[in-house]
C-alpha cells in the first residue's frame, strides 16, 4: 500500500493518468470533505462508524450491492475520516487490554494517528486561503494537488486504524501486529516531517520478522490470510533464488 502511495505521489507531479484524475476529483471536493470532517455532528459520525465497521471488518458480512445508490461525488461523506475519532477510542481501549510492548505501541499508534487527523485543521485553512487567492484558477492549480495528496495521507492513516480495530480478531498469525500499525502510521507521518526519526525504531525489525514469516509460509504480504500457489521454479534457479 505504501509503495503504491509513494509511486502515485511522485507520478502525479509529472504525468497525466488515472491518479491525476482522482486527485483532481478529490481536490474539487476538498471544501465539503474538510468541512464535514471537522464539523460533522455526533449522528453523522455514528452512522459513519457503523459503515466503517462493515467495510473494514474482514469477517463482517457485506450488505447487498445497491448500484443505484452509487454516486460520482462523495458529498463530503468520507466515512474513514468521519469515523476516525471513534476508532481511536477503540484502539486506546485495546491498548489498555494489551501488555508490555503492545500496549505502548498501540498507545503510540493512537497518538500518531490523532496527530495526523489534526492536520485537517491547517489543511482546511490553507484550502480556503488558496481558493480565495486564486479564484477561478484554483481548480487547476498545482497547489490543489498538494492539498489533495495531504488529505489522502490523512485518509490512509484513518484506514490503518480502522483495519486494526475492526479486523484484529480475524487476522491469522503473525498478525495483528502492533509494530506493523506503528510503522504504517509513522511512514505516513514522515511524509509531513521527513527528517524526523521514527519514534519506535525497533518496530521496523519486528515488522521485517512478520514479513519474513509470511513469505516463508508462502502467504501474501497482506492483512488477508491468502496462501499463494506453490513455487514452480527449481531451487537452483537463479531467478527463483533472487525472488526468495
Amino acid at each position: 500500500m505504501h509503495q503504491k502511495m509513494l509511486r502515485d505521489l511522485l507520478v502525479t507531479n509529472m504525468a497525466d493518468g488515472n491518479t491525476v484524475v482522482n486527485l483532481r476529483n478529490i481536490g474539487h471536493q476538498l471544501p465539503s470533505l474538510l468541512r464535514q470532517g471537522l464539523t460533522a455532528g455526533a449522528g453523522v459520525r455514528a452512522a459513519a462508524a457503523e459503515r466503517v465497521a462493515v467495510l473494514y471488518g474482514m469477517d463482517t458480512e457485506l450488505p447487498g450491492y445497491r448500484p443505484a445508490e452509487q454516486e460520482l461525488s462523495s458529498r463530503g461523506m468520507d466515512d474513514a475520516v468521519l469515523a476516525a475519532p471513534h476508532s481511536l477510542e477503540l484502539l486506546r481501549a485495546l491498548a489498555e487490554e494489551a501488555t508490555d510492548k503492545d500496549r505502548d505501541r498501540l498507545l503510540l499508534a493512537a497518538g500518531v494517528a490523532e496527530g495526523l487527523l489534526g492536520r485537517l485543521v491547517p489543511l482546511w485553512e490553507r484550502q480556503g486561503r488558496l481558493q480565495a487567492e486564486l479564484g477561478r484558477g484554483y481548480a487547476h492549480s498545482a497547489e490543489l494537488f498538494d492539498l489533495a495528496q495531504e488529505y489522502c495521507l490523512v485518509h490512509a492513516a484513518a484506514a490503518c486504524v480502522h483495519t486494526y480495530v475492526h479486523s484484529h480478531e480475524a487476522m491469522a498469525g503473525p498478525l495483528p501486529s502492533a509494530a506493523l500499525l506503528v510503522l504504517q502510521l509513522e511512514r505516513l507521518r514522515l511524509r509531513f516531517a521527513p527528517y524526523e526519526p521514527y519514534r519506535d525504531p525497533d518496530a521496523a525489525g519486528e515488522v521485517l520478522d512478520v514479513l519474513v514469516r509470511l513469505h516463508t509460509e508462502n502467504r501474501l504480504l497482506s492483512h488477508w490470510p491468502v496462501t499463494l500457489a506453490d513455487r514452480t521454479a527449481p531451487d537452483g534457479d537463479g531467478r527463483g533464488a533472487e525472488a526468495r
